[in-house]
């Protein structure tokens, strides 16, 4: 899937031509408009003396090395399995109990939670500090984490307050096992130990008395603060309709990033790490190939190719220009937001 030369400042005919090209489901034009600041704004970030970070987000290896749900896996699963290599996330939804019945919050999936993490990240890094505000309003949260507001039963605000909770109560569980050398390391981590929200869906655009926040657990904050994954925040945007494009552009984002040599990454691994919900591994790719498509939009001189090493089929990767600027990811554990 090696794509064509394009320029960093496409025309609008060039966008077109490149939309056709790839056969890309236009359901939203103004994807193509994104892709234009996303690579005009990346070309800004290279330039020496220009400010970047206004155009930074930051991510957690949670959304690297494996990920969260796409779709709902249902209450009745006891506990949610992905794998990466060696590598093992298990998520298990908090439970407890309400007028003598037991209520499962449930899994956090989708969009939603990957938004929430990458803003948590961001205010960690940017404020130096574990407790995260979230404001005294629903909606304008919402709306700053670039959320439509809509209400009703299938509306986005309950659906959004759910999945906070979901995400914030929720207990990861990662294993590392190597049989070969005799490794097992096992670690049980929470994002929040603590959270507390004022909100009203009824009246999610009314100012409450108290503002709402989280305080993140101890482990976590320093695992964020100490080795944040920089993203660019215009890519996170155009692609925050689909939870798979974003876990593709997070992973290849940090992946690419010191690739010296050309990399093969097989299909049937990528579908363990980012596709589980799908049962065969050829249905997984046909929506993985989709995002890389998209990806290659923003990414213009990302270089990757589907091809073979022996019977395996899957990606290659090849060293590339970084996403982000080298000296981003190279003084990460030293970041100062503003400066």
């Amino acid at each position: 899937m090696r794509k064509s030369e394009i320029t960093s400042n496409p025309s609008n005919e060039d966008l077109k031509a490149l939309q056709d090209s790839f056969n890309i489901s236009n359901q939203k034009a103004s994807f193509f408009g994104k892709a234009r600041i996303v690579r005009e704004s990346r070309e800004k970030m290279f330039e020496k003396g220009s400010p970047i970070w206004s155009h930074l987000g930051f991510t957690t290896r949670i959304l690297v090395q494996a990920n969260l749900p796409h779709k709902n896996p249902g209450n009745k699963l006891q506990i949610w399995v992905r794998e990466n290599g060696n590598f093992c996330l298990t998520i298990q939804p908090k439970i407890y109990s309400s007028s003598g019945k037991i209520v499962n919050v449930g899994y956090p999936y989708g969009t939603c939670p990957r938004l929430i993490l990458l803003y948590i990240c961001e205010e960690a890094i940017k404020t130096k500090s574990n407790v995260i505000p979230l404001g005294n309003s629903l909606s304008s949260f919402m709306r700053d984490i670039g959320l439509q507001v809509t209400g009703g039963k299938s509306g986005t605000i309950r659906n959004f307050k759910n999945q906070l909770r979901r995400l914030t109560t929720a207990r990861f569980e990662f294993a590392y096992q190597n049989s070969s050398l005799g490794i097992t390391a096992d670690k049980n981590e929470r994002i929040a130990k603590e959270t507390l929200l004022w909100w009203d869906t009824k009246h999610s655009d009314q100012q409450q008395p108290f503002n709402s926040y989280i305080v993140l657990d101890d482990d976590f904050y320093k695992k964020i603060t100490e080795k944040p994954i920089p993203v660019h925040k215009e890519a996170v945007s155009a692609l925050k309709k689909s939870a798979l494009d974003l876990d593709f552009y997070t992973w290849i984002n940090h992946r690419v990033y010191g690739l010296v040599k050309k990399e093969f990454v097989p299909w049937s691994c990528l579908h363990r790490q980012f596709g589980s919900e799908y049962s065969r591994t050829r249905d997984f790719k046909r929506k993985g190939i989709e995002a890389l498509k998209r990806i290659h939009v923003l990414w213009d001189d990302l270089r990757t190719e589907e091809g073979y090493k022996g019977r395996s089929k899957g990606i290659w990767l090849y060293p590339s220009r970084s996403h982000i600027p080298k000296k981003i990811f190279s003084f990460r554990t030293r970041i100062s937001i503003g400066k």
